[in-house]
Formats: C-alpha cells, sequence, structure tokens
C-alpha cells in the first residue's frame, strides 16, 4: 500500500505524521525547532544534494562549533545551520538565504527538509504526501508553486491543504460525537504560529451518502487572516539568545539554532539539557528556562481583530506549533486566549491531550480519504474576471464565479464562450486579468502561433485547484476543428501590475483597443518652387501675380498656373536632377502650412511675397459678390497651401458650408477638404456633406474626394464626425464602391480606388469609437467586408492588381491594421481632372 504521510512545515518545530492503525500517530520531529544542516567543505557535494535535515539535522553535532569542525563555523553571522523558518521566509519574499559560501536556494534546502520529514517510501509516485500551508492571503498562488516545486526538485509529488482544513481533519475523529451539533454551524480555527495567530472559518457539513459512518466534511469560504504577537517568536529568542551570550556571537548563535534551546523554552517543548561550544569550550546549558523569560503577547487591538474575523462563530479550534508557548498572565497561550474569547461565546473544541500535530494529523486524514474516494473538504474557489471587448465597449468577464464551490483537492475545469473573437490578422493577445485575494491585476501578452484571416471565435477554459499553485487559462477555437492551436496562460507566470486598477485596464483596452490608419502628412521643399513646369517656376508666378494685385487685375492663367504649382506633389531627387536625395514626395507648402527654409534662390523676402500675394488673393474672394470664374479659381489654388490657405477664402468656404449651398461643388468640397483645419469648419463640411448624401445613389467623386482629403492629413478630424455621420458616409462610400465593381463590366479606376481610400479613412471614426463598423458585430461592417471581397474578386478576375492591392488594404483595416500607407495621396494631379465627364458636368 502507497505511503500516507502528513506534513507541517512551519519554521518553528516541524512534524510529519503517519498512520497508525485508523489515527495517525507515528510522528518525525515536532519536538525540536528546526534546521538544516550545510555540508562541509570536504563533502565535495553541491549542497542541496547532500544537506542534512529533519531530526537529524536538528539532533545532530553538525554544524555546531566555531572550532568543529573548522568549515561549519560561524561566519560574518553565517553558519553551516539555517532555520527553516529563513527558508520560508526565502520562499515566500523569493529572495535568496545567505550562507558563508553566498547565495543558497531556499526551494533546494526546503526540499530536502520536506524530504526528510517524509522518508524514503515518500518517493514512491502513490505515494499520498500533504504539506500543511498557512490560510491567509500572505500565501499566493506563486508562494503555492514554489513549494510544490522544492518538493518535486527531490522527486516527491506533493499536495497541498489548506492549515485551517487540516486542523479541523485533524481533529474529525473525535468530532464525530457531536457532529450533530455542529452540522450547519461554522466552527473556527486558531493556528498559534511564529508571527501571531492564523485564524479562519469552517462551515460544517456532513456526507452521508453511499458512506458507511457519516462523516464531518468541512466547507472553506476564503483565506483566513493573520493576527500578530506584539513581537514575533524568532524575534523573542533572538533576544533571549543574546542576553544569555552577550560576548559570544558565535555562542548566542548555538543557543538559538545549535538545538534550539531558547526555541523549546519559549514553545514550552520538552525540559532538557542543551550542548553548545562557545569560546570557553563545551557547555552543558541547563534544561528548566531561566526566570524573566519574555513573555509572548496578544494585545487587545489583536484580540478585537480575531473577535470581529470570527463573529458569531460559536466553536473553535486551537493549534499550532506555539500552543504552550508562556504568556504575561503565566498561562499558556492557548488558555489565555481561551480565557478572552470562551466569555464571547467561543467555545473550544480542542481537547487537551490532542492539542499537538492537528495539521499534520489532519493532511494524512485528507490523504486517507482521497485514496478512499471520499469527500476531503468544499473549497470556494477566488473569483477571477477577464478583460476582453465584447462589440464596441471592453469589459470584464467573470470566468469564476462568487458561488463556485468544488470539491477540496479536485481540479476544477470550466469551459465558456466568452462571445469573443480573435482579430484577423492579430499577431498577440493582451490578457488583463482581475483575481480575489490578489494584491494587483495580472498581464501577459502572448505572441500567436498564427494570424487568423478572419475573426476567430473562440472559447476559454478555465483550470483551478484549490489551494494548489495551478490557476490557468487554454484559450482555443470555439471550433476544435478550426486548426488553431490551444493558448495557455498560467497566473503564476503573469506579470504582477500594481500600477493597474480595473477602471485603467477598460480604459486602455478604450483606446489602445483600436487600430486607425494613420494621417499622411505632406511634407514641403524648396525645390517645389524653383523647378519649372511650362517654362516658368513657382517664383515667377508668384512675382507675376503680385505685379497684376497692384494694377487690381488677376489673370485666370496666372492663377491656374499657380494651382499647378501648389498642387505638385513629386521627388525633389527627380526634379533636381540628383542634386537632392529626397526619393519622398513633397510639395511647395507643406499639408500642415509649413513653408520651406529660405535656400539659395529661394529667398525670406520671396516667401513674405507669397504670403502677401496669397492674402490679396484672399481679399479678391473677400470683395466678391458671386462666385465668379475667377473666385473659383483663386479658391482653387490658394486652397492647395492647405492649412496656409488664406483666413478670407477659409471664411468664404466656411460660409458656404454652413449654409450647405455649394455652388462648384467639384471644386468646393475638394478645396474644404485642403483647407479646413479647426473644429467649426470641419463640423460644417460634415454637415454639408451629410446633407448631400442624405439619399441612396447620391455619392459623387468630389463628396469622397473631399472627405478623404480632410482624414487623410487632419489628425482630428476624425474625431468631430458624428457616429450617424460616421455610419453614413461609410455606407455611402461602400454603395458607390459595390456600383462601381458590380457595372458589366466593372469599372476599377478613379472613383473605384476614391471610394476604397475613403472607406479605410473613415475608420479613423474608431479613435472615438473602437468598435466602429466591426466585421463581427454589426451588420455595416459585415456589408463592407462583403463589397470589399467582391472588389478583390472582380479585381483578380481583370487583373487590375493595384486597386486589387488597395482593397486587400482596406479589408485588413477592418480587422486590425493594414498597409500604414493606405492614406497617402495616389499622386500630384489635381483630383478635380480625374472625375467622370457626367459628375463634372453635374458639378458646374
Amino acid at each position: 500500500m502507497a505511503a500516507t504521510i502528513g506534513i507541517d512545515i512551519n519554521g518553528l518545530s516541524d512534524v510529519s505524521a503517519r498512520p497508525k492503525e485508523s489515527v495517525p500517530g507515528v510522528y518525525r520531529g515536532g519536538d525540536v525547532p528546526s534546521v538544516v544542516v550545510l555540508p562541509t567543505e570536504d563533502d565535495g557535494g553541491r549542497y542541496g544534494l547532500t544537506v542534512i535535515a529533519g531530526d537529524e539535522a536538528s539532533r545532530g553535532i553538525e554544524g555546531r562549533g566555531w572550532q568543529w569542525p573548522e568549515s561549519a563555523c560561524v561566519v560574518d553571522g553565517r553558519s553551516r545551520r539555517i532555520p527553516v523558518a529563513w527558508l520560508l521566509e526565502a520562499l515566500r519574499t523569493g529572495k535568496p538565504v545567505k550562507i558563508p559560501s553566498g547565495e543558497g536556494n531556499a526551494q533546494d534546502l526546503l526540499g530536502a527538509t520536506i524530504k526528510a520529514l517524509a522518508g524514503p517510501d515518500a518517493q514512491d509516485p502513490d505515494a499520498g504526501v500533504v504539506i500543511a500551508i498557512p490560510d491567509d492571503r500572505m500565501y499566493s498562488d506563486e508562494i503555492r508553486q514554489r513549494l510544490l516545486d522544492s518538493a518535486a526538485n527531490h522527486a516527491i509529488s506533493a499536495t497541498l491543504l489548506w492549515r485551517s482544513v487540516a486542523a479541523f481533519l485533524g481533529l474529525e475523529e473525535q468530532l464525530r460525537p457531536v457532529a450533530n451539533r455542529l452540522k450547519g454551524r461554522k466552527v473556527g480555527v486558531l493556528s498559534l504560529m511564529n508571527e501571531g495567530v492564523q485564524v479562519n472559518c469552517l462551515d460544517v457539513d456532513v456526507a452521508d451518502a453511499g458512506a458507511d459512518v457519516p462523516y464531518l466534511v468541512p466547507v472553506r469560504r476564503g483565506p483566513g487572516k493573520l493576527v500578530p504577537y506584539r513581537t514575533p517568536i524568532l524575534r523573542l529568542a533572538d533576544q533571549v539568545a543574546r542576553s544569555l551570550m552577550p560576548d559570544d556571537p558565535s555562542g548566542a548563535w548555538q543557543v538559538l539554532w545549535g538545538d534550539g534551546l531558547v526555541l523549546r523554552w519559549l514553545l514550552g517543548l520538552g525540559k532538557r539539557p542543551s550542548l553548545v561550544q562557545s569560546l570557553d569550550g563545551w557547555k552543558l546549558l541547563g534544561g528548566r528556562p531561566p526566570k524573566g523569560l519574555p513573555p509572548l503577547d496578544v494585545d487587545d487591538q489583536a484580540i478585537q481583530e480575531i473577535l470581529s474575523f470570527l463573529g458569531d462563530t460559536r466553536y473553535v479550534i486551537y493549534e499550532g506549533p506555539a500552543l504552550a508557548a508562556p504568556t504575561s498572565g503565566k498561562l499558556e497561550l492557548v488558555y489565555h486566549l481561551q480565557g478572552i474569547l470562551q466569555p464571547e461565546g467561543k467555545q473550544s473544541l480542542t481537547f487537551a491531550n490532542l492539542q499537538s500535530h492537528l495539521a499534520a494529523r489532519g493532511c494524512v486524514v485528507y490523504a486517507q480519504r482521497r485514496m478512499a474516494e471520499q469527500r476531503t473538504y468544499y473549497d470556494y474557489l477566488p473569483w477571477m474576471k477577464l478583460a476582453v471587448r465584447k462589440g464596441t465597449e471592453p469589459d470584464f468577464v467573470p470566468l469564476v464565479s462568487h458561488d463556485a464551490r468544488v470539491v477540496g483537492g479536485a481540479l476544477r475545469e470550466d469551459r465558456m464562450d466568452l462571445g469573443v473573437s480573435i482579430p484577423a490578422n492579430a499577431s498577440e493577445l493582451k490578457f488583463y486579468l482581475l483575481r480575489e485575494g490578489a494584491v494587483a491585476p495580472r498581464y501577459v501578452s502572448v505572441d500567436l502561433p498564427a494570424r487568423p484571416r478572419e475573426p476567430l471565435p473562440v472559447s476559454m477554459t478555465v483550470r483551478q485547484r484549490p489551494a494548489q499553485g495551478l490557476a490557468e487559462l487554454v484559450l482555443e477555437a470555439a471550433d476544435r476543428g478550426a486548426g488553431f492551436p490551444s493558448i495557455g496562460v498560467r497566473w503564476d507566470r503573469m506579470e504582477e501590475r500594481p500600477d493597474y486598477t480595473e477602471a485603467g485596464i477598460l480604459e486602455e483596452l478604450r483606446s489602445s483597443g483600436a487600430q486607425v490608419p494613420p494621417v499622411i502628412p505632406h511634407p514641403c521643399h524648396a525645390v517645389m518652387w524653383t523647378s519649372f513646369r511650362s517654362g516658368r517656376s513657382l517664383i515667377d508666378v508668384v512675382a507675376d501675380l503680385a505685379r497684376d494685385l497692384q494694377s487690381s487685375t488677376v489673370n485666370l492663367d496666372k492663377l491656374k498656373a499657380l494651382a499647378a504649382h501648389l498642387g505638385a506633389f513629386a521627388p525633389p531627387k527627380l526634379l533636381s536632377g540628383n542634386q537632392y536625395t529626397e526619393t519622398e514626395r513633397h510639395r511647395a507648402v507643406s499639408s500642415d502650412g509649413n513653408l520651406p527654409t529660405p535656400t539659395g534662390a529661394l529667398t525670406a523676402e520671396i516667401l513674405e511675397g507669397f504670403d502677401n500675394v496669397m492674402a490679396g488673393l484672399g481679399k479678391v474672394v473677400a470683395s466678391s459678390q458671386s462666385v465668379r470664374p475667377v473666385v473659383r479659381t483663386i479658391v482653387r489654388s490658394t486652397t492647395w497651401a492647405f492649412a496656409r490657405c488664406p483666413t478670407d477664402v477659409r471664411e468664404h468656404l466656411y460660409q458656404i458650408a454652413s449654409t450647405g449651398v455649394v455652388p462648384a461643388r467639384t471644386v468646393y468640397f475638394y478645396a474644404m477638404g485642403r483647407a479646413f483645419v479647426s473644429e467649426g469648419e470641419c463640423k460644417a463640411f460634415f454637415r454639408t456633406l451629410e446633407r448631400d448624401l442624405g439619399e441612396p445613389g447620391s455619392t459623387r467623386n468630389y463628396h469622397l474626394n473631399g472627405l478623404f482629403c480632410l482624414l487623410s492629413i487632419r489628425d482630428h478630424a476624425a474625431e468631430w464626425l458624428t457616429a450617424e455621420q460616421a455610419g453614413l458616409f461609410l455606407e455611402r462610400a461602400r454603395e458607390c464602391l459595390h456600383r462601381e465593381v458590380t457595372r458589366h463590366p466593372p469599372r476599377l479606376k478613379n472613383l473605384t480606388r476614391i471610394c476604397l481610400k475613403a472607406m479605410a479613412a473613415l475608420l479613423r471614426f474608431r479613435k472615438v469609437d473602437p468598435g466602429f463598423a466591426a466585421p463581427d458585430s454589426t451588420n455595416l461592417g459585415g456589408c463592407c467586408i462583403r463589397t470589399l471581397d467582391l472588389t478583390i474578386e472582380s479585381c483578380n478576375s481583370r487583373r487590375s492588381f493595384a486597386v486589387g492591392n488597395l482593397a486587400n488594404g482596406a479589408r485588413e483595416w477592418f480587422f486590425s491594421a493594414g498597409n500604414p500607407n493606405i492614406l497617402s495621396w495616389d499622386d500630384g494631379d489635381d483630383p478635380e481632372n480625374q472625375d467622370d465627364p457626367e459628375e463634372e458636368t453635374q458639378s458646374e
């Protein structure tokens, strides 16, 4: 039969229990404070493999003297004898343990202690090795996992059990006669430990179905609380040891950790002499505690915390290594607490002959019940919430509810459909997880093994085992036949983010979840002023217009030449005959309204003269009573200065947009798209466009050109759209695209291209609404994808690869992110000259 072993490793008096007939009663350790002894240098082995632990370490002579052996002496306050309490603290904090040769691995040393306590038959993989762990929020998943790993490193497969549950199970045999009184009630468990009292409350259930004899089953509803003493026991012990040997730190160390004489005094353990080695040689110290031993005190505030936590709990179990620690009232700690709590209605269930080793005993009972397939205990899993995006808004979805009661120690798997999908073309997934009892949210980013072509609906499986280190999320395709591999995320391997809040996570998802095509600013360059078009440079054209304005005449041909120069968009390297190296296209005036830095033939005076000419042309527009051809041509030419467009011209355009009565539409819609900058101007443009596109079939090239221009060069323009406008404009662009590609034969030219670009530009509205036109959650998004697929199919069949690539790029942006240059302008030609003849005639 496989071994059944229960271990209580607490750093004060560790113990392991084994069955003796039906009641656990065979122990290792338990009456001496626990240490590990590192090997001497002569051992020639790695300390983790040859360390001495358990009873042998506590009772043995090895490592006690500063003279014998020489390699075991105290060096700089560090000794070959390492307290297990230090190992537990290092396990909790993740810090290394200081040893004479440097830094020790707490998990290796602790694993050696577990191995020594458990004995050789614990190496059997079928052995039921159960370790009691503190039942408070300080023992996180990570700490519990480290403890499991420390045992596994020494070939021991262990299970963890909450100390409160272990103590109850250790007393369960004796509680059966009063089972009817306990059923349905709460039982408090007070574990008297090194730093304080660990307190928790358990509900009591009775298992009778299929059982020969009904037995009690504790029900744990969450973590307990650590209520500290005024001074921890280990600190008191250190004070006593130093007072005994004030001039001999090594001797004090031997008194404290040689065989634990001082700790035996403070814990009320066996009174036997202690053999230590000091500067004067070996000494035999008496086993009886001296007078004036510092008491262990629990102050009034701590008592109130215990009472508050217990609430109306009527029954209490006392256990732990510090039960018999003397207090200032000359009482053992357990009786001191009983004397305070009993008048408050807290009746003790701890019998005098059963006060020792309840946690270790209970671990054995737990293992025996599991082997007999009986109920061990019930636990309520900590709730978990995962941040996801469903539709347009991110939210936290519960993965484990507040009332998820499970059988203790059993693996719980819950598979659920979250109603979400992995976006198409996504390369990574970000997980933000909240969990009950955790001090901070957790975060991890996982690279996807493949980018899904379409949105991939997924389900989530949550795996947890109460008290163990395991808490795992497994994300997999809702359709398991989709061929998408599952993705596993472990809670204990996620990054703790104390700087995150629940609201902050949602805001980050809201702002970062939307991928929007970036605006493409147009830079300026001096070569655009000095290069020649039709035999004249922009410098020449500006000079001619300056002279005309002085004579109060404006020549239409010269205005058209101004528009041609300002509208040019070309690489400086090409225009300068390799004098310049820039291959990116530039303009004479940037889309932000900037002018080039004066250089060579382009002087500051010429640039100042340009501004004067622009202001003069603006005055002509302001003084005109009608939209004459000269006004229309001035509007067309000056708006190619973008944000540097004359104030009078922008005011003229704003007034027209505000009235909604637009004259030469091809000129004016596109001019507004180039020149408008402010919120008021953009909103006026959108209202005018909204009126024009009210009916299906009303979309024209100039509408989409002006819209695309504004959204592609003005970063904030999309933020001034309303949701209704964004939806209307996208639907009209989609409708126009559908009309073009379903013609016989399909037309895959300029209007098709501007439809695609306008659709991509409208996705910048996702800065306002991240879920705008989501293809997996809205009819509009789904319709757009179907039209884009139709366009791609038509382009492939007619070998129109440039337009097909543009359609593919737009499609990618609907799902996540695509070509970052999708909002770039195709060429430097004025799109007014690209309109279809029927639209051009209508616009005039």
